[in-house]
């Protein structure tokens, strides 16, 4: 979206309209790309999930469809969207890479990046690190109580003979098409454009000319894969710590599971324990082990 970036290449007849991505508006949506999946995953599991004989029921006894999504279908997600939406919220706060590498450029700072700039950037002030941190950890642990209050009095247990009924039902056709447009379009943001992007990149010779007949090789994944071993062990290195911090996780959860199964007494502590590092910026977990 830069001046002369590859939108630019690709629709010359817009001229610089693209360049007003980098604004606020710009930043806020290429973070709400990267978070949105969390709230996805979330409320899928929770619609399916739903009883469809409650919805029937309300609709026997009258209810339109308006009425029956705010009085029937919306509490009984509000729980799970809570959890989401706190999720979603201490995700971007503590977000540090897009601040850093957009915010910073059109005069957007955050917490993260001062944080960041004042633990590793000389004079090293660790005071107003610390104090930034505070603060943050302090707003995210605040929100961690209103999501646990909301979820404990809109989480419903609903108690009953029947099992649970689920029934597709099809919808209008402009309804559909609609659907397939807006997927569409949120798809080609989020996972199109950056990886178009970056490959497009990757294989281009000279950045001067841009996406142009025989400016393309693959000297570039050469020179990472063969002639520099550093590449190699920087991957190599990331492997390692995925799979290591993966297998390191998975014990502790299962642990952390088995023990809030069996307890008894210290079971809601247990559980706000295991929940607590979540709720900590990572930013803030490393800058706190960094002091100590």
């Amino acid at each position: 979206m830069q001046k002369r970036g590859l939108f630019q290449q690709l629709f010359p007849w817009t001229g610089t309209a693209s360049e007003g991505f980098f604004t606020l508006g710009g930043l806020v949506l290429v973070m709400s790309l990267h978070v949105f999946p969390f709230l996805t995953t979330i409320l899928k599991n929770a619609i399916l999930n739903l009883n469809g004989s409650l919805e029937e029921s309300a609709a026997i006894y009258g209810a339109g469809f308006w009425y029956r999504l705010r009085k029937v279908t919306m509490p009984l997600l509000t729980g799970n969207y809570a959890i989401g939406a706190l999720l979603v919220f201490v995700k971007t706060l503590s977000e540090y890479g897009t601040p850093s590498t957009l915010g910073k450029r059109i005069g957007f700072y955050v917490f993260t990046t001062d944080i960041h700039r004042y633990a590793t950037t000389s004079p090293i002030d660790f005071g107003k690190a610390s104090s930034l941190s505070s603060v943050l950890v302090t707003i995210c642990m605040v929100l961690w109580f209103v999501q646990n209050y909301i979820t404990s009095k809109h989480t419903y247990h609903l108690v009953g003979g029947k099992g649970r009924k689920t029934e597709k039902k099809s919808d209008k056709k402009w309804i559909t098409v609609l659907s397939a447009v807006y997927i569409f379009i949120v798809l080609l943001l989020s996972v199109g454009i950056p990886y178009f992007s970056v490959i497009a990149t990757s294989l281009i010779k000279l950045r001067g000319y841009g996406l142009a007949a025989g400016n393309f090789t693959l000297e570039h994944y050469k020179e990472l894969f063969v002639g520099n071993s550093k590449g190699i062990r920087a991957i190599l290195t990331s492997l390692g710590l995925a799979a290591s911090s993966a297998t390191i996780a998975s014990i502790i959860g299962v642990c952390v599971t088995v023990c809030i199964q069996k307890a008894k007494k210290w079971k809601n502590i247990i559980q706000l324990e295991a929940l607590l590092p979540e709720m900590i910026p990572n930013i803030v977990f490393a800058i706190g082990l960094m002091i100590f």
